[in-house]
């Protein structure tokens, strides 16, 4: 073989690499572009069940306020929703801060944190510069309540003391199946608190919170 001819198979072997090498590269591209539009894919679905899931949230619909006292749940008798009526009147003529009381049917799948937090700023509880709201929400079907606070009075009403306040004011009533009584007990010790406005000490927070043993507790009859 002379040197024109070895030339020309050095050549061919090097065209017929170059095809190998065209082939698997084709190959890969094909490979990974089917990796990448299945990590695409994933994606895509993932942010369409996120979009659903926030749809769902952001049109959750509340019941509307029909005054101070809201007994949706129908647990509240006519005469003590109608003193615990004036009571709370009494109180935002004194004080300017507002009490709402809800009970519900349900909490729509809600913990029972989310659904007072996100009901007291749908009703926008207390005054809006002094964020001096407080709610009184109960859910009776899922036996669970909750005192939600506006910042404004967090100093008067912290998470312990309102704990406190569930555990000897509402419930007790509540496992005896009086929802009256208990609200109109633990509305009663409510306006008290706010009336009197003393803001607690840290040590005194601090105290009412380890005894209380979680911030807000809820009742389980």
């Amino acid at each position: 073989m002379d040197d024109g001819d070895l030339e020309g198979f050095r050549v061919r072997i090097v065209f017929v690499e170059l095809i190998v090498v065209e082939q698997q590269l084709r190959r890969w591209i094909i490979w990974r572009w089917g990796r990448l539009r299945q990590m695409v894919t994933r994606c895509l679905r993932c942010l369409v069940c996120l979009w659903c899931l926030t749809g769902v949230a952001g049109a959750q619909t509340f019941p509307k306020p029909t005054g101070r006292v809201n007994d949706f749940a129908n647990v509240i008798d006519a005469a003590t929703e109608a003193e615990i009526d004036r009571q709370l009147d009494q109180l935002e003529q004194k004080t300017t801060s507002e009490i709402a009381v809800a009970t519900v049917k349900s909490l729509d799948g809600m913990s029972i944190e989310e659904y007072a937090n996100r009901l007291f700023k749908e009703w926008g509880v207390g005054q809006a510069k002094q964020d001096n709201g407080v709610l009184v929400l109960v859910a009776p079907t899922q036996r669970e309540m909750r005192i939600e606070v506006g910042y404004g009075l967090e100093g008067v009403l912290p998470d312990g003391l309102a704990g406190q306040v569930i555990r000897d004011d509402f419930t007790p009533r509540f496992k005896e199946g009086d929802y009256s009584g208990g609200i109109r007990n633990g509305v009663t010790h409510l306006v008290d608190i706010v009336e009197k406005h003393q803001v607690l000490t840290p040590e005194e927070i601090a105290k009412l919170n380890a005894s209380s043993g979680e911030s807000i507790p809820y009742f389980i009859v």
